[in-house]
């Protein structure tokens, strides 16, 4: 199972694994980490995701995770909205709930 958002079949996890000398095959190429478990829960097969993600799909869904075993790089997570929007009330509080959840995460 692989996150992608350009729809390839190859991501971080599989740069690490060729530098260890490693590779996997990817079963199932999606765009979203929602639909991981759907598909997890149907098929014979494991995916990675980030961590927090992982304990609340394994948690709810009763999925297991671990740890990879294997240096994975950090990433980022950012948010994009137009500029007309910037000193929205409405949005510059749903922008600061939603940095907070995420740096509580």
């Amino acid at each position: 199972m692989l996150t992608s958002f350009a729809g390839d079949l190859t991501g971080v996890a599989d740069t690490a694994l060729a530098e260890l000398g490693l590779s996997r095959r990817v079963l199932v190429a999606t765009p979203d980490f929602s639909s991981v478990p759907f598909y997890l829960a149907a098929a014979n097969a494991i995916a990675t995701l980030p961590a927090y993600a992982a304990r609340v799909y394994a948690d709810r869904l009763g999925l297991t995770y671990s740890a990879v075993p294997f240096a994975m790089p950090d990433f980022t997570i950012s948010m994009i909205w137009h500029s007309r929007v910037d000193h929205d009330p409405g949005h510059v509080w749903f922008r600061e709930l939603v940095e907070s959840v995420a740096a509580a995460v």
